[in-house]
């Protein structure tokens, strides 16, 4: 908004809890919560879940959630409403994606540099059976502040997008990777389908368009790849860890050139089956998520456990601060952590037995 929104609380079925006065100062941090419709009140989706907020370029803001019968029914799909800048009022919830007869759900939005409008969520292709283990991860992306949407990254009902990535001093260039959900077919349904092909995918135009990556030196047969892309390098250090079936990975590939061409960079990589990721100050620098955690100073040929097993604590997520910070966030099975010196000291937050 105008006001230099820093957080509003779109809650859809809350109660009104805590408010600061209705017309906050300019720059003034402020949270407000507040009904985007009654309850009852929108026919045919009497159940709503998992909402997700952002404001747009011109200070609107859009909402959307997933909405139906009950969670996994076949009529479920993704909603959507605004609320203009400066309106004390949200527009009339609108259906932003359904597939037929399939159970659509866990909407996240973003709004790129460009102002364009990202949705990520996913679809119970398998039945409600399976839940949420068998739902592809699709995306879409909307030019015009979500009003209208164009679906990008598809090949097939049961294929999703597994992990996307770009140089964030440079994001024009962008990789993503795809990854057949085996959970929602059957064997005989699987034989049906064509050969998944590539992989990889890249573009250079910030998402709009896609071709697939080939790229010499990668391997076959891969469930997947999780990508991450140094900075500063203009979108051509690129990381790949191969992803078999089960918890092993297969090694962690590198490529110099844009994903033109590839070399095993290591499959020492221990139990690391989990995201690999980059320090944005030196792109030599890898760490994979495992049952430990893992670096590499030397771009991926050599890594280290650092923290996690046999202790436990290994880690599932971590967010590397920007330039100027020498801290790290790290996720972790037993608990979120704070790391220093590069990861050699980690400092427990709270602890989950």
């Amino acid at each position: 908004m105008t006001k230099k929104l820093i957080l509003t609380l779109a809650a859809l079925f809350l109660p009104m809890g805590f408010m600061l006065p209705d017309s906050p100062k300019a720059n003034r941090p402020f949270l407000r919560s507040e009904l985007i419709f009654e309850p009852g009140s929108v026919d045919g989706f009497p159940s709503c879940h998992a909402s997700t907020l952002v404001e747009l370029p011109d200070g609107e803001l859009l909402v959307a959630w997933y909405a139906g019968c009950e969670e996994g029914a076949p009529d479920v799909a993704e909603l959507g409403s605004r609320l203009a800048d400066g309106a004390t009022s949200w527009s009339k919830p609108k259906v932003l994606v359904d597939t037929p007869g399939k159970s659509d759900g866990n909407p996240v939005l973003h709004v790129d540099r460009k102002g364009r409008v990202w949705m990520f969520y996913v679809t119970m292709e398998g039945g409600r059976h399976l839940g949420w283990a068998g739902c592809p991860l699709k995306c879409r992306i909307s030019t015009d502040g979500g009003r209208t949407w164009k679906q990008v990254l598809y090949k097939d009902a049961y294929t999703g997008v597994a992990d996307m990535a770009w140089d964030s001093t440079d994001p024009r260039v962008v990789y993503a990777s795809f990854e057949r959900s085996v959970f929602a077919l059957l064997p005989a349904e699987s034989k049906k389908l064509p050969a998944l092909g590539a992989i990889l995918y890249k573009s250079t135009n910030e998402g709009a368009s896609w071709k697939p990556l080939g790229g010499e030196g990668l391997p076959k047969n891969v469930m997947t790849f999780d990508i991450a892309v140094a900075s500063g390098t203009r979108g051509q250090r690129v990381y790949a860890e191969a992803q078999s079936h089960g918890r092993d990975a297969q090694g962690v590939y590198r490529s110099d050139n844009g994903g033109k061409s590839w070399y095993l960079a290591t499959k020492e990589i221990g139990s690391a089956g989990g995201h690999i990721y980059v320090d944005p100050k030196n792109p030599d620098v890898v760490y994979l998520m495992g049952t430990s955690m893992y670096r590499s100073t030397d771009g991926g040929e050599n890594l280290a456990s650092y923290k996690g097993a046999p202790g436990g604590g290994g880690g599932r997520g971590l967010l590397i601060g920007p330039r100027k910070s020498p801290g790290q966030r790290v996720g972790r099975q037993h608990g979120p952590a704070n790391t220093r010196g590069g990861g050699e000291t980690v400092d427990q937050v709270f602890h989950q037995a």
